[in-house]
């Protein structure tokens, strides 16, 4: 009788990426060419939906989620009777086939396609609803002061931009709208008609007169706000859209990269070895074999896997890797470094001995250049950059002397063990190392039952960054889990859609700076119709000679306000904005402390009361500290003291709270719970512009 011997699994926290069927076009040569083409899975080859289309199209290169697909009704007559629509990935008919063709979406009605049936035009959405009736003769339609040309027979009217007939169809002949006129014939009279179909005879001056009088009078105010309400709704409608193709181009750039991560490449490289290398061999006893694969030998040889898969990611994906563009800086004399900037890996600073500085800056152009690689937050990076000049005299960069770096856990597919991917061994200098586990379980009340609202926000954007690994600096505490629960509140609190809401652990300065560009373009596609939410979770650090106060990117420099981005400079551009409010959250102290107790590595140990920045336009700002301050953990609840109070009032209020009831909320429970629990006071504020001095009080984030 055999026996089955079964090891143990080990519990462990993991973060894990699964990927979802990607369906792609496919031919089946041997079927007759009306039904030749079909949909496979991408990764296994697969047929998932059959063969039976005369024509398919990539699934989302139309409408999201749906492709676009043609049938041969008749195959057996020697005409071919083609019918387009659209199908799910499970092979449904969501827009049926039955249209003669399908023309592309937005090129003449943004958000509708043009269909053709039986020598008929109109329009449909993107769920199939024909909202302009296949029932003219032209194909064009082009608009003109709103307003576009139709024809049903051989008689011409006016459609405005939601496809509601303005202006019957009853004109022998027409042209566009100019100046709130239109050349058109009835019969066979020539003359023109206003917005409202009357009809003027005789020349367009004599029409003019009377069309401004009318004008004046008002008698055109109800056409033209319908007019106008139809192009607004489809101005609306673009600006959703480009929204939202936005986010989904940014989530599947997210998703692209994590496939390129050394987790992922780990993973697949240890599971193929090791789901051998633990298999018992035809000869080999089941004692020695028990021997040879149990728990301690499989961990010791899942860790030597991952040291072989190591230096085999580093040698695959350093082969393509962008090194990006070096300019030389202006030599630093007093600490003997050049800075070198570097147009994708931000700054360095490269040490060389000031009698040699010359030379090496005259050389420049010549040296060779040369990097080393390592694993840096679960990517490639580079460690170091040698320069060498024609004399063999080489001079490097070197990310060891503050570099952060943070351990990954990987789960692997076969019987589970810990997988503890630790720094590579190297000469370091001053490091902080640290690992990041996702666990499950053991999350704070504010973070385990976030109320979930019918409220619909969908015009209030949200951009959360929350900063926690930096390159140069301490780590912030919980500032991940504080970005990433305000999300979820966000969402499933305040009601915000998920494309409505960017949330950004670690951001550099250029995402920084990115998603202020995104809300400056919502702001100019919604006008005065938006609210904003701005959340910032991590370091601030001072000007010593200004007191002025800057957000501190993960990749920036503590030492060198260059790198930082100035708040003054936020509030000013958030103020500008032609929004109804913006909520700015400060989880951050600007004194050159840290979250919790100690100063940051590059500040000095004085603490700097600083200037904290003016709200403008239709701002108003809660911070989580004043002065000289620092902003302070709750590490028994996981969060920052601020967010935490935050977010409980959110939950205690399902979110609908006014922001005068949350800042003296937050304020009180802040400056109580911080002298118990850390010892020392932090004082939230809460500051508005002057536009919104009287009314901020009485504002709510619900938007009621």
């Amino acid at each position: 009788m055999k026996r089955r011997l079964f090891l143990p699994a080990m519990l462990i926290a993991v973060s894990l990426y699964s990927y979802g069927q990607e369906l792609v076009p496919v031919q089946c040569p041997q079927n007759l060419a009306n039904t030749r083409h079909g949909f496979k899975d991408k990764n296994s080859g697969e047929i998932v939906i059959p063969c039976g289309f005369y024509q398919v199209w990539n699934f989302s290169e139309h409408i999201e989620g749906l492709a676009k697909v043609v049938k041969n009704t008749t195959p057996n007559a020697v005409q071919a009777s083609l019918k387009y629509g659209f199908i799910d990935k499970t092979g449904k008919e969501v827009i049926p086939l039955k249209y003669d063709e399908i023309y592309q979406f937005s090129e003449f009605l943004t958000d509708l396609a043009m269909v053709r049936v039986n020598g008929k035009y109109g329009f449909i959405n993107k769920t199939g609803n024909e909202v302009i009736p296949a029932k003219y003769s032209n194909s064009k339609f082009i608009f003109s002061e709103g307003l576009a040309v139709v024809m049903v027979g051989n008689l011409y009217g006016y459609i405005d931009k939601s496809g509601k007939e303005v202006i019957s169809c009853g004109f022998s002949f027409a042209e566009n709208f100019r100046n709130g006129l239109a050349r058109v014939k009835v019969d066979r009279d020539d003359g023109y008609i206003d917005v409202a179909g009357t009809f003027y005879r005789g020349s367009i001056e004599k029409a003019s007169k009377t069309v401004s009088t009318k004008k004046a009078n008002g008698d055109y105010d109800a056409i033209l706000a319908q007019i106008a309400d139809a192009e607004k709704r489809m101005a609306e409608t673009a600006a959703k859209d480009a929204q939202e193709k936005a986010e989904r181009e940014r989530l599947a750039r997210e998703e692209e990269a994590k496939k390129h991560t050394f987790s992922n490449f780990a993973q697949k490289y240890v599971e193929e070895k090791i789901n051998v290398w633990q298999k018992k061999d035809e000869f080999e006893t089941t004692a020695d074999w028990q021997e040879r694969v149990n728990e301690n030998t499989r961990k010791a040889k899942a860790d030597e896997l991952t040291e072989d898969a190591r230096k085999a990611y580093i040698k695959e994906y350093s082969k393509n890797f962008k090194i990006g563009d070096m300019t030389l800086g202006e030599y630093d004399a007093n600490n003997e470094v050049f800075p070198v900037k570097n147009s994708i890996h931000g700054d360095w600073l490269v040490p060389v001995n000031r009698t040699e500085a010359p030379a090496f800056k005259n050389n420049w152009n010549n040296l060779v250049k040369k990097p080393q690689y390592f694993i840096e937050n679960d990517q490639l990076a580079i460690s170091e950059m040698s320069f060498t000049d024609a004399n063999g005299n080489t001079y490097k960069y070197s990310n060891e002397a503050i570099l952060n770096y943070t351990a990954v856990d990987i789960a692997y597919d076969f019987a589970p063990i810990e997988l503890n991917v630790t720094p590579q061994t190297r000469p370091q200098g001053k490091q902080n190392i640290s690992t990041t586990n996702i666990s499950v379980g053991n999350l704070s009340d504010v973070a385990t039952n976030i109320p979930t609202t019918n409220v619909k926000n969908d015009k209030t954007f949200a951009v959360i960054i929350a900063n926690e690994n930096y390159r140069r600096e301490s780590k912030v505490e919980f500032a991940q889990n504080d970005g990433e629960t305000f999300r979820k509140y966000c969402i499933q609190t305040l009601g915000l859609p998920e494309t409505n809401v960017h949330y950004i652990p670690d951001a550099t300065l250029n995402e920084i700076r990115g998603e202020i560009n995104w809300l400056s373009d919502i702001a100019n596609a919604y006008q005065d119709e938006a609210s904003i939410i701005f959340y910032y979770a991590g370091h601030g650090i001072p000007d010593e000679s200004t007191r002025t106060a800057y957000l501190l990117p993960v990749d920036g420099f503590g030492t060198d306000l260059r790198s930082g981005y100035k708040l003054d400079r936020l509030y000013e551009t958030l103020g500008k904005m032609p929004v109804k409010s913006v909520t700015v959250f400060m989880d951050a102290c600007f004194s050159g402390a840290q979250r919790g107790d100690g100063m940051m590595a590059s500040a000095r140990g004085v603490a700097i009361k600083t200037a904290q920045g003016a709200p403008t336009g239709n701002m108003v700002v809660f911070s989580a500290a004043q002065g000289d301050e620092t902003a302070f953990p709750y590490r028994e609840k996981g969060h920052g003291m601020f967010t935490y109070f935050l977010l409980k009032k959110l939950q205690e209020t399902q979110g609908d709270i006014t922001l005068g009831e949350l800042g003296d909320y937050i304020t009180k429970q802040v400056g109580q719970q911080s002298v118990v629990v850390n010892r020392k006071s932090q004082t939230p504020t809460v500051t508005s512009s002057e536009a919104m001095e009287s009314k901020w009080q009485g504002m709510r984030l619900l938007g009621r």
